[in-house]
């Protein structure tokens, strides 16, 4: 389960960079960083049980999502479409999960991973 979240976090942060650095591959050190980040980014939401068990399956079919796109033939602007709309729904569905302090930090989280990541691409 855990390299299956490690895998699939590995998917959601290679999705969320513009498709050029999408071919390039992240190395050891950044998968480490980045499933570090991860793991304070669930720790600063501070989430109670029920809520770390919701945010868990949310994740999961988030990530399950993203390795069905990736592996999709359609052309990029249509995966563009469709990883919009599952991001959406996520959102949608952390939204309803989280307290609005909780989503605040979730999107702070969101919005850093993204800019790291286009940082790390951009060195590479």
């Amino acid at each position: 389960m855990k390299n299956t979240i490690i895998l699939a976090l590995f998917i959601l942060f290679t999705a969320a960079i513009p498709a050029k650095a999408q071919n390039k591959k992240l190395n050891a050190e950044q998968k480490t960083e980045l499933k570090q980040r991860f793991e304070d980014y669930r720790a600063r939401l501070n989430l109670n049980p029920i809520q770390a068990t919701e945010v868990r399956a949310i994740d999961s079919a988030y990530l399950m999502g993203l390795a069905e796109l990736k592996k999709s033939s359609s052309g990029k602007f249509a995966k563009l479409k469709k990883f919009k709309g599952i991001s959406a729904d996520r959102d949608k569905k952390m939204k309803g999960v989280l307290n609005d302090t909780q989503y605040k930090q979730y999107l702070e989280f969101k919005e850093e991973m993204k800019q790291e990541l286009k940082e790390m691409n951009q060195k590479q």
